[in-house]
């Protein structure tokens, strides 16, 4: 009970903000108050931070703070560590990694500066990129969990490792044509003409992995 509490509660904070890129979207181009003085940037100035961005990092870190708590729960509880816990683990990692590269994202949000110039590529990149890694890493411990080792592989998992792998090269065609998404002379992030078919990906992702469960939790 205690394990399936530890591993819920990671869970609902990348359920949160798993979906970052949609959330971003939608809220692109809307503008908060500058109230917040972040550090100062190139040219002796200060990197003003909206009240929505602080919201956002703060929640961010909470979530990494908690998704750590659930990786040492994991850790301490099983002693015998099997390919099912280590999943796991990695799983409550990519969802530390998704939260922080997300908070980063907002940090340098808005500013022109060559740090902020790669950082948001940098970020919003490992956004989309650790979304579809979980993808595989979540399918791959269901397949753990229901099959009791007792099966192969099935086509529904394979077919999400391949949904992974197809989302992420697009991402890495988007850098270079704004396929997904695209960023202005401001350094602000938009939505890319095909930007439903990134999340498409996710939902196909998800419709699979109810197939494998389907299939694997009859005899």
């Amino acid at each position: 009970m205690t394990e399936a509490w530890i591993f819920a509660c990671g869970f609902l904070f990348l359920s949160f903000r798993g979906n970052a890129p949609l959330f971003r979207g939608i809220m692109a181009h809307e503008r908060g108050r500058q109230v917040f003085d972040a550090g100062s940037v190139e040219g002796g100035g200060w990197r003003i931070m909206t009240v929505r961005a602080m919201f956002h990092i703060c929640m961010e870190l909470w979530g990494i703070f908690i998704c750590l708590i659930c990786a040492g729960g994991i850790f301490i509880a099983t002693p015998h560590k099997t390919r099912r816990t280590r999943i796991k683990i990695l799983m409550q990692i990519a969802c530390m990694l998704l939260l922080g590269t997300d908070a980063l994202s907002w940090y340098f949000r808005v500013d022109a500066d060559e740090t902020a110039y790669y950082m948001v590529r940098i970020s919003n990149f490992s956004v989309f990129c650790i979304n579809y890694v979980f993808m595989s890493f979540f399918a791959t411990y269901v397949w753990l969990t229901v099959s009791k080792h007792q099966h192969r592989k099935p086509a529904a998992l394979r077919a999400v490792y391949a949904l992974s792998v197809i989302g992420i090269l697009l991402l890495i065609i988007t850098q270079f044509t704004g396929l997904f998404y695209y960023f202005d002379d401001h350094n602000l992030y938009h939505r890319g003409n095909f930007y439903l078919l990134s999340q498409a990906i996710a939902v196909s992702g998800i419709t699979y992995r109810r197939i494998l469960i389907a299939l694997l939790s009859f005899p």
